[in-house]
């Protein structure tokens, strides 16, 4: 036997104790999957090859694909003369049984806000039950339940629910190459910060001033291209934004050969101004019109999402440094999730049309 072959016998020795007790290989050599035994019939299975075949432990375990440990306890058993009908689960008995997990689910749907304690406190007063909340959290793991932040989203009215799934109805094959989704975001000095790895009981503390800054940036983006990141200190009016929109994007469109078949904007006042709306026209500038309250329509929300969290891990200090680093993150974005947030367009209309007018995933 060469080395290689010791060590590949030594690695079949190691893993054979890992193997699930009670099941054989997932497949058989037709391709069929395997139904995990019983206790029954896999004490049934180890004491006939042992009485009728005589069979060594070492044999058995390998026949039955099971540990070698799990051979002798089986064999213990038939010593003692136990009848399989007898054989009883090992271990503590659980102390949560599927009423109980029916109580804690109607629970948690009655008060969304409750927290794990809350919990104790129910099972014990209503059921009888003092469990610790390490023995809920497992529960609410094995349910799939989990407490987490809710996302904030504008409220939506009646009307605006209606006008949505009528819009998206409308725009549901609308052809997206050449359409530029645009939009404003705020990014804040030291408003993104990711978790940092620490000792259980320490909780690490950082420092953050009172009054921060933050800047306003705007930017558009296509299937095969983006605007450059422009920077607005200060609040958007109707004359920055013409401006904006004159001065640098539509220059940046010119200069480069874009092609910018419809123009996206949402219904902030000055977008949609009587005078901003006079520019476009003038201009021969086709603007796809938009429902009120739907962010979650316009896939550079997404685009937004990633930029603040690149921001955030390099952690500007100033202003001009928070400027900066905007704009090189914007910039590295791959080309490629741009244009994937885009593509999922199409379903994102489905799903506001399938909720009837409410929010979809984004």
């Amino acid at each position: 036997m060469g080395a290689g072959d010791l060590k590949q016998d030594r690695h079949s020795k190691r893993t054979s104790k890992n193997r699930p007790i009670a099941t054989k290989s997932k497949e058989n050599a037709s391709g069929a999957e395997q139904v995990r035994k019983t206790r029954k019939e896999l004490y049934e299975e180890i004491v006939s090859l042992k009485s009728e075949k005589n069979m060594s432990v070492r044999a058995i375990a390998v026949a039955l694909d099971v540990p070698k440990s799990t051979v002798h306890k089986y064999l213990s058993e038939w010593n003692l003369k136990t009848p399989s009908t007898e054989l009883k689960n090992k271990g503590r008995p659980k102390k949560l049984d599927s009423g109980d997990q029916r109580f804690v689910r109607t629970f948690l749907r009655k008060n969304t806000n409750a927290k794990v304690k809350d919990i104790c406190n129910e099972l014990l007063n209503s059921r009888g039950k003092d469990v610790s909340a390490s023995t809920i959290g497992r529960l609410l793991k094995k349910i799939n339940l989990k407490f987490s932040k809710p996302q904030v989203v504008p409220l939506l009215t009646d009307l605006q629910k209606r006008k949505r799934v009528e819009w998206c109805k409308q725009h549901l094959k609308t052809k997206l190459e050449g359409v530029f989704f645009s939009d404003e975001t705020y990014i804040e000095i030291g408003s993104v910060k990711s978790g940092v790895w620490h000792k259980s009981g320490k909780r690490p503390k950082v420092g953050r001033a009172k009054f921060t800054a933050k800047l306003m940036f705007w930017g558009a983006i296509s299937c095969s291209s983006r605007s450059p990141l422009f920077a607005i200190d200060g609040t958007m009016n109707t004359d920055r934004y013409i401006a904006l929109l004159r001065d640098n994007f539509f220059k940046w469109v010119r200069e480069n050969n874009i092609e910018m078949r419809i123009f996206q904007q949402d219904n902030a006042s000055c977008h949609v101004s009587k005078r901003a709306r006079q520019f476009f026209d003038d201009k021969n500038i086709q603007v796809l019109d938009w429902p009120a309250n739907s962010p979650d329509i316009n896939p550079i929300e997404n685009v937004w999402s990633i930029l603040k969290e690149r921001v955030g891990k390099r952690n500007p200090k100033t202003k001009e440094e928070l400027q900066q680093v905007t704009i090189e993150e914007w910039d590295a974005i791959p080309q490629k999730v741009i244009k994937k947030t885009i593509m999922s367009f199409k379903k994102r209309c489905n799903q506001v049309i399938s909720r009837q007018g409410e929010k979809c995933d984004y």
